[in-house]
């Protein structure tokens, strides 16, 4: 019996030659489409837009609503113009701001008048169909309509 731990061939051979190995082809790479235009994919066509949210309640503001330092939120009355509800603050960096302060600013929840406040927009992709879905797909608009047409009998 040989010594060889496994019988393979390739396997300590005196003939294999790691340097011998077959090069592969260069795969090609595809064209990506541009991020404006729509993307096939699964599910429905959302619409998303960007919008300011209150940090303590999720109402979205106005579009255009300026925020100053005694600004508060029409729905719970949280005070907007608090770190939370800023661009800059992230909770992994000094004193929880991306911008460099001075000091650190005990409750960020709590009213503040900083200099570097800028009001945090995110996008608002909450499933509303977009008008180019509902027309687009050539059937009804209305759900419960779409439900009945489903089901009609013939």
């Amino acid at each position: 019996m040989s010594e060889r731990k496994y019988r393979h061939s390739g396997y300590m051979d005196s003939s294999y030659n790691r340097n011998d190995r077959k090069e592969r082809p260069p795969q090609q790479k595809r064209e990506r489409p541009p991020a404006d235009l729509p993307r096939p994919g699964r599910g429905m066509e959302r619409s998303a837009m960007e919008v300011t949210r209150c940090s303590s309640c999720g109402t979205a503001l106005q579009p255009g609503t300026v925020v100053s330092p005694d600004s508060c939120c029409s729905s719970c009355a949280a005070p907007l113009h608090c770190c939370r509800n800023c661009s800059f603050f992230d909770t992994s960096t000094r004193y929880e701001c991306a911008q460099p302060i001075a000091a650190a600013i005990p409750g960020k929840a709590a009213p503040n008048a900083c200099e570097s406040f800028q009001m945090r927009a995110v996008l608002d992709a909450t499933g509303r169909r977009s008008v180019a879905s509902t027309a687009g797909a050539g059937g009804p608009a209305d759900p419960r309509a779409a439900f009945d047409a489903l089901f009609k009998k013939k």
